[in-house]
C-alpha cells in the first residue's frame, strides 16, 4: 500500500470513529487589552479617513501590530512594546493640531499598552496552560499557524521548561494539513478565517484530521460565518452560523458541536465593540482596484518576494541529483520551502541586465558621511532620525549596520521613504544634478539586492537558456555553497558564453493571501513592510 493509500486509509477510520467533532472556543476577556484595541482601531479609522500620506507609515504599523495582537498570542513586552510606543510617539508629533478625538484615541491606546506591558497577556497565559494540559496528559496535538508566529508559541515556554514544543507540533500551510497523518487535538490561536489575517484552510472543519479544536481568541473577535465551507457548491454547501453548544452539520455528514468558554471579565467600559477589526484590515487592501493577487515567497531575515499567481522563476533544490536540481518553476506549483530562488545577474553578447557594481560610488559617499557622524554622536544621529520621522525600534543598532561594508547586498534601510529620511538628515542631497543624488543612491542600493532583476530574465529566452546551461554546469558547486545558509553568490566559469554571477535565495516558506501593485511585485521586502498588501 502507497503512502497515500495508508493516510487515506487513516482518515476514513478517523471519521468512521467520530460521528461527532469537538470544538472548545476560548474568548478571552481584558479590559487592559480591550481598551488598547479600541485605541488603536479608532487611530487607524481616524488616520486613514484624514488622506494626510505622511501618516501612511504609521497606520501601516498600527495595522500590523492589531492584526498581530487578535491572531497570535505575542508578547506586550520587550520590542513589541517598543514597537508600538514608538509608532504613537510618531502619531503624537504629526498630529499635534488635530481634534480631541484623536487624542482620545491617543490616550485610550497608551493607558491600554502601558496595562498590557506589566507582563503576559491573558492570552499568553491561557495559550501556555492549554499547551501544558496537553502535554501533561500525552496528547497527540498540532498547531496551525503561519510560519512567521511560530517564535510566538515558542517564546511562552522557558529553557527551563524543557523544549515543550517542537517543529513536529506545528503546521504552517494547507499542505503540511493535507499531508501530516491523523492525529487528537488542534490548536488555533485567533478567528478561523478564508484568508487574509489568520487565514486557515478550510479542510480544518470539512475534512478534519483530528477529534478535538481548541481555539483561543480575545472576546468579540468573529469567524468566517461560513468558514470551511466550499465556495464552489454555492447556495446548496451553506449551514447556519455555529451556535454555542449546538451542532453544525457540513456536507459530508461531518458534524461539529461548539462549546464556547468566557475566561475572565469585560470592564463595561472598554467592552469591545461589534466590528470585525480584521476585515477592517483587509478591506484597506482589497477595496483598490490597482492592486493584483499575489503569493509571497518568505525569505531568511524577515524578507519576502510577491510574485503574481502562476509566475515563473528560476529554482535550485539542493536534494535534487544532479543537473536536474535546476529548473524553470511556477510559484504556486513547483516551489517548495527549502528550495532556492536563483536571481541572474549576467550578460551575454545580445542580451544586459544592467548593475551597478557593489562598490559604486553612490554607497562610498553615503556611507562616509554616516560612518563621520556615527563617530561624531551616534545618539544624537538617532535623535535626529526619529525626529526626521524615522521611527525603527533599535535605530541606533540599525544605523551602524547600514553603515557596514557591502557584502553580497549593500546594508541600507528597506523602505525607500526610511533611506530618503537618512540622506537628508546625512545632507545628501536628493536632486539630479548634484554630485551625491540620492535617487541615484537608492536605485543602487535596489541593483545590489536584486531587486527587479527576475521581472526581465524570462523576457529574454535566450539568457534563461544560456542561464540554465551555465548554472548545471556548476551543481556540485551550488550544493557546497547551500549547505546551512539562507543565501549566497556563485560566478559564472570562465569560458561560459555569459558572465556575472546568480544570488541563490532559500525559500523559508509560502503564503496566500495578498494584493499588492504591480510596480512591487519581483523585488524584495522586508516583512512588515508586506503586511499592508495582505488581504
Amino acid at each position: 500500500m502507497s503512502v497515500d493509500a495508508a493516510r487515506s486509509l487513516e482518515v476514513f477510520e478517523l471519521l468512521a470513529r467520530n460521528a461527532l467533532f469537538m470544538r472548545d472556543r476560548y474568548e478571552v476577556a481584558s479590559p487592559s487589552f480591550s481598551m488598547l484595541r479600541l485605541g488603536v482601531r479608532g487611530l487607524i479609522i481616524s488616520l486613514r479617513e484624514s488622506g494626510d500620506e505622511w501618516l501612511d507609515e504609521q497606520v501601516v504599523r498600527l495595522h500590523r501590530l492589531l492584526a498581530a495582537w487578535l491572531t497570535v498570542p505575542c508578547s506586550f513586552q520587550g520590542d513589541a512594546s517598543d514597537e508600538l510606543i514608538s509608532a504613537l510617539i510618531a502619531i503624537e508629533v504629526l498630529t499635534k493640531s488635530w481634534d480631541q478625538s484623536i487624542v482620545h484615541h491617543f490616550e485610550l491606546a497608551l493607558a491600554g499598552a502601558g496595562s498590557m506591558s506589566a507582563g503576559p497577556s491573558e492570552l499568553q497565559r491561557e495559550t501556555r496552560d492549554e499547551i501544558n494540559s496537553l502535554v501533561a496528559r500525552g496528547a497527540n496535538f498540532k498547531i496551525y499557524c503561519h510560519r512567521t508566529a511560530r517564535s510566538h508559541f515558542s517564546s511562552l515556554f522557558t529553557a527551563d521548561d524543557g523544549g515543550v514544543l517542537t517543529s513536529d507540533h506545528f503546521l504552517h500551510s494547507p499542505a503540511e494539513f493535507r499531508d501530516c497523518r491523523p492525529f487528537e487535538v488542534l490548536l488555533k490561536v485567533g478567528p478561523l478565517r478564508s484568508e487574509g489575517w489568520s487565514s486557515s484552510p478550510a479542510a480544518l472543519l470539512s475534512a478534519p484530521k483530528y477529534e478535538r479544536l481548541v481555539q483561543i481568541v480575545w472576546s468579540s473577535t468573529a469567524d468566517d460565518p461560513n468558514f470551511g465551507l466550499d465556495s464552489v457548491l454555492g447556495d446548496h454547501a451553506k449551514v447556519p452560523n455555529a451556535q454555542p453548544n449546538g451542532i453544525v452539520v457540513f456536507p459530508g455528514n461531518i458534524q461539529w458541536q461548539l462549546k464556547v468558554q468566557q475566561r475572565g471579565v469585560e470592564d463595561p467600559a472598554f467592552a469591545p465593540e461589534a466590528v470585525d477589526d480584521l476585515g477592517l484590515l483587509s478591506r484597506a487592501v482589497t477595496d483598490l482596484d490597482d492592486r493584483r493577487h499575489a503569493i509571497l515567497l518568505i525569505l531568511a531575515d524577515d524578507r519576502g518576494i510577491l510574485y503574481p499567481p502562476n509566475a515563473s522563476v528560476l529554482v535550485f533544490n539542493a536534494s535534487a541529483p544532479g543537473q536536474v536540481s535546476f529548473m524553470e518553476a511556477q510559484v504556486n506549483e513547483d516551489v517548495a520551502p527549502g528550495m532556492f530562488i536563483v536571481w541572474p545577474r549576467v550578460q551575454d553578447a545580445e542580451v544586459e541586465i544592467g548593475l551597478a557594481p557593489l562598490g559604486g560610488q553612490y554607497q562610498v559617499l553615503w556611507k562616509a558621511l554616516l560612518v563621520e557622524e556615527l563617530a561624531r554622536d551616534s545618539a544624537g544621529l538617532a535623535k535626529r532620525l526619529r525626529s526626521a520621522g524615522l521611527n525603527l525600534a533599535h535605530l541606533e543598532s540599525a544605523a551602524r549596520h547600514w553603515a557596514k561594508a557591502p557584502t553580497t547586498v549593500i546594508h541600507a534601510p528597506q523602505m525607500k521613504r526610511h533611506f530618503d529620511i537618512l540622506m537628508k538628515v546625512l545632507g545628501v542631497p536628493a536632486r539630479n544634478g548634484s554630485q551625491r543624488p540620492a535617487g541615484s543612491a537608492w536605485q543602487e542600493v535596489r541593483r545590489s539586492r536584486g531587486e527587479a532583476i527576475q521581472a526581465g530574465v524570462f523576457e529574454h529566452s535566450r539568457l534563461l537558456e544560456l542561464s540554465l546551461d551555465a548554472l548545471r554546469t556548476m551543481a556540485a558547486d551550488a550544493v557546497a555553497a547551500a549547505s546551512g545558509v539562507e543565501e549566497f553568490y556563485l560566478h559564472t566559469p570562465q569560458g561560459a558564453p555569459i558572465f556575472g554571477s546568480f544570488l541563490f535565495l532559500r525559500v523559508a516558506g509560502i503564503e496566500e493571501g495578498y494584493r499588492a501593485p504591480e510596480i512591487e511585485l519581483r523585488h524584495i521586502h522586508a516583512l512588515e513592510e508586506v503586511v499592508k498588501w495582505r488581504t
